[in-house]
């Protein structure tokens, strides 16, 4: 792939959102798995709690990996054709250091208590709790917690809708710049 085409497929939110509802699909699955684990309350063994953790934290991993696609998507929604794509770090706050919360207040900036709970928890997942066992350096840790929490899914959930709602509904806005820009010059 020359750098064209990866601008051309870089800028396409909808790719973004692709790969971003692909993450939640298989999280769904295994959230699923882990409601049927906590429904054989009588069946709890001593594997209980290293079978609950093993898929609490990868839904939790997963969800922060579909959270960070879709936020993704949702700031190139807003501008596919900007000139240089480091302005997306300083006018949307793009990072590619997984902070999730930083991106969705500087984006979506009306998320309630729960909402900003459930990121922040799942942002820790992303960062580092999901893919290691511990930080690259001594730091302070927030108290990682792979307990699901009753509002987590519902949380999850409604923010995927509202800001996929949103990245469909800029990008009827700025298609048809988008489509213009990537016609190969005469």
């Amino acid at each position: 792939m020359n750098q064209r085409e990866f601008e051309i497929r870089y800028r396409y939110p909808l790719l973004w959102l692709n790969r971003a509802e692909r993450h939640l699909y298989s999280a769904r699955i295994i959230y699923k798995e882990i409601k049927k684990l906590l429904s054989k309350k009588s069946a709890r063994n001593d594997n209980f709690d290293q079978k609950y953790r093993s898929l609490s934290e990868t839904y939790l991993f997963l969800i922060g990996i579909a959270m960070e696609n879709l936020i993704k998507g949702l700031i190139i929604s807003k501008e596919p054709v900007i000139k240089d794509l480091t302005e997306l770090k300083s006018k949307y706050g793009w990072n590619d250091k997984h902070d999730l919360s930083s991106m969705i207040m500087k984006n979506f900036n009306f998320l309630d208590k729960d909402e900003k709970d459930t990121i922040s928890r799942v942002e820790e997942y992303v960062k580092w709790a999901g893919k290691y066992p511990l930080t690259k350096k001594a730091m302070p840790i927030n108290g990682v917690d792979y307990n699901l929490k009753d509002k987590d899914k519902e949380n999850i959930e409604k923010l995927f809708f509202d800001i996929k709602l949103h990245i469909t509904n800029n990008w009827r806005k700025t298609e048809n710049e988008y489509f213009q820009w990537i016609q190969p010059e005469k």
